[in-house]
């Protein structure tokens, strides 16, 4: 399963309340693992950042069910613009998971589930 990671905490509550909410991406870790996925792909999303995903990351499994990547300019600095890949991914709530591995292909790891009530 990939991961999401740097995602802000009230985006998370968000998705466990509305139960399927629309996450944009700039940074490249994302960008590059949203270009990976496709309809029906589950997915792990935590706050914790890339660099400290690890055994025992705590966060939520979702269901992607949609993947939309594009160009996009960006102010740098008030005068100057780059263009960037944005991502824009629609997820659905499925369950609350854990990281048990982190797979060598990063940010693929292995989730346990710690809600199976919530598995659809």
């Amino acid at each position: 399963m990939l991961a999401f990671t740097g995602i802000k905490k009230e985006s998370l509550e968000r998705l466990t309340r509305k139960g399927v909410i629309v996450l944009e991406f700039l940074s490249f870790v994302n960008v590059r693992t949203a270009s990976l996925l496709e309809k029906g792909d589950r997915v792990f999303l935590t706050e914790d950042v890339y660099e400290e995903l690890d055994t025992h990351t705590e966060g939520i499994v979702g269901e992607v069910l949609e993947v939309r990547i594009a160009p996009s300019r960006v102010n740098i600095d008030h005068i100057d613009e780059v263009e960037v890949q944005r991502a824009r991914v629609k997820v659905k709530f499925v369950s609350f998971g854990r990281v048990k591995e982190i797979e060598e292909e990063r940010p693929a790891v292995t989730v346990v589930i710690l809600d199976r009530a919530l598995v659809g």
